[in-house]
């Protein structure tokens, strides 16, 4: 598989705008209401120790993506079948990411636009950057990053005035189990997804290099995340925070400084930016995977087809955007973890069996 080299800062941009650019349309962990700083804090200590993982397997395999990872341990037979599994996973996460972006540009921009126009344009948008490659795409989520944390330095100054400290009080009010649950959902989605640049970009770099790319990504997306959690519940209260469809886009409504007097703009624009990241960086995964199973050239041919295929989940039938969410947080989360932590854990487990077993076989010759 040719690598795509990405410039060291892109790198952490992209994976930055990936993790918490839908993070901002459908909102996670906000089930631990008044106490989301506690749950972000908890997943963010789990997603440390992912990474280790995840770096350790780059670092038994040094210039191998998760693909070629699976293959060398399984061998092909079997490592394609995981494969196969994984591309499934991939494609359905990308309808259910071009489903969330689609559901918040209608509800909050255009809702009577016919939803077909809107996700076609979308789809083929993700498509044409995907083949121009990851590079191209890192380029972008660059100067999305920027615009994005000047919309949290505007909103923190913007909303100081309604932020309500107590709304933090009291303390595990609910009990611990909100905040288990809270900190559950943040790990599912969006913190260990970032086992995706396993696939598109990593195995580029030196094992130190993607260490340091993951870790400073971890810490800049927790930063954004807890900021704009804490925000929210202090504007608009916890109750509110936890049972709203965006509850991000909710607070966006307040802020009104300067120049700026409809900061809800602004919001949407960037937050569906971060959902064409997202779906960008899944449907180069799914092209990938399905490269690696039918060992063509390149993954960018078959990116129409799979776009195309993505098209009619505008058509799932959820009920309504909260049934979605219900889908997502109730569902999803429990179906993400063999794929995202459980099969990471005990792929190295075996890996690193593997190299004892052939240590051990080359120290008796």
């Amino acid at each position: 598989m040719k690598k795509e080299l990405v410039d060291y800062k892109e790198a952490i941009a992209t994976l930055v705008l990936f993790s918490v650019g839908e993070f901002s349309i459908l909102a996670s962990g906000f089930s631990a209401k008044k106490d989301i700083w506690l749950s972000i804090i908890i997943a963010t200590i789990v997603s440390f120790i992912m990474i280790i993982v995840y770096t350790n397997l780059l670092k038994l395999y040094p210039h191998n993506n998760y693909l070629d990872i699976i293959i060398n341990i399984f061998g092909k037979k079997i490592g394609k079948i995981i494969i196969i599994v994984y591309a499934f996973f991939y494609f359905d996460i990308t309808g259910l990411v071009a489903l969330d972006g689609l559901n918040f540009i209608i509800v909050t921009a255009f809702d009577k636009t016919p939803r077909f126009l809107i996700s076609t344009f979308f789809i083929f948008l993700c498509i044409s950057v995907c083949r121009k490659g990851i590079g191209t795409l890192a380029k972008i989520a660059k100067v999305c990053f920027f615009l994005l944390y000047g919309y949290i330095l505007i909103s923190g100054v913007s909303l100081i005035p309604k932020a309500d400290i107590n709304n933090f009080r009291p303390l595990l009010y609910n009990g611990i189990r909100p905040v288990v649950k809270g900190a559950f959902d943040l790990l599912m989605y969006p913190y260990t997804e970032v086992l995706l640049f396993l696939i598109v970009v990593l195995h580029s770099y030196e094992v130190k290099k993607a260490k340091k790319i993951l870790y400073s990504g971890l810490i800049v997306s927790a930063f954004y995340i807890f900021i704009i959690s804490c925000i929210t519940i202090m504007t608009i209260g916890e109750n509110y925070a936890s049972s709203a469809t965006f509850p991000t886009y909710i607070i966006a409504k307040h802020i009104k400084i300067g120049f700026l007097k409809r900061g809800e703009i602004l919001a949407s624009t960037l937050f569906a930016l971060g959902a064409f990241v997202k779906i960008s960086i899944y449907l180069m995964a799914t092209g990938m995977c399905i490269q690696k199973v039918f060992d063509l050239k390149s993954y960018k041919k078959i990116l129409i087809p799979i776009g195309l295929l993505i098209l009619p989940f505008q058509y799932f039938n959820f009920e309504s955007v909260m049934s979605f969410n219900e889908y997502i947080f109730e569902i999803f989360v429990f179906y993400a973890f063999p794929f995202q932590i459980f099969s990471p854990i005990v792929f190295l487990i075996i890996g690193l069996l593997k190299k004892r077993l052939r240590h051990n076989k080359t120290k008796n010759i």
